[in-house]
């Protein structure tokens, strides 16, 4: 009977016929052919997979649908194809997934890889502040360059505007006393 269940990952994820196949000789205790309630809310219990207390039984009655109080094979992927959910989680709660040395390994280079991926998000978002700050920096500069330039621009034209007056006054006012 366990030579149906899939014990070990691969680099593929199972098939769902396999999955199917294996849940059911996982769930057929006494290897009847056949999967009883009474088969399903053990296999729940041991997997910590909590149903509110009528939803699994009618779950089952609505699956049994020869109405003879267990679930063959047909029946069973009727009511796998119905629920999905449930069905990875027979399977895959009922895996040693942390005794594989490859999930373990996968499961070690996936945490690293999104370690370094985190880093280098910390690393640009630190980039990317020096550049504001320097970008900031470098605009307050050329504001202040540019009011020292108008303010510069201003003086001269004051200058000039003075120079003009004194002359216009130095000129009209010789005139006015010569007549």
């Amino acid at each position: 009977k366990r030579g149906l269940r899939e014990e070990r990952d691969s680099d593929n994820p199972p098939s769902r016929a396999s999955k199917l196949r294996s849940v059911f000789g996982d769930l057929d205790i006494g290897s009847k052919g056949y999967v009883l309630l009474s088969d399903l809310k053990v296999a729940m219990k041991q997997l910590n997979i909590v149903i509110s207390d009528g939803t699994m039984p009618s779950l089952f009655h609505k699956a049994d649908q020869c109405r003879d109080g267990h679930l063959d094979f047909e029946e069973w992927t009727r009511f796998a194809a119905d629920y999905p959910n449930l069905l990875d989680a027979f399977f895959f709660r009922a895996r040693p997934v942390w005794n594989d040395a490859t999930a373990k390994l996968a499961a070690n280079e996936e945490l690293l890889a999104l370690r370094r991926q985190r880093e280098r998000a910390i690393e640009l978002v630190r980039q990317k502040r020096a550049e504001w700050q320097q970008r900031t920096a470098l605009e307050k500069q050329l504001e202040t360059q540019r009011k020292e330039s108008e303010i510069a621009r201003l003086q001269a034209e004051i200058a000039t505007v003075k120079e003009h007056a004194a002359l216009d006054e130095l000129y009209y006012t010789t005139t006015d006393k010569k007549s």
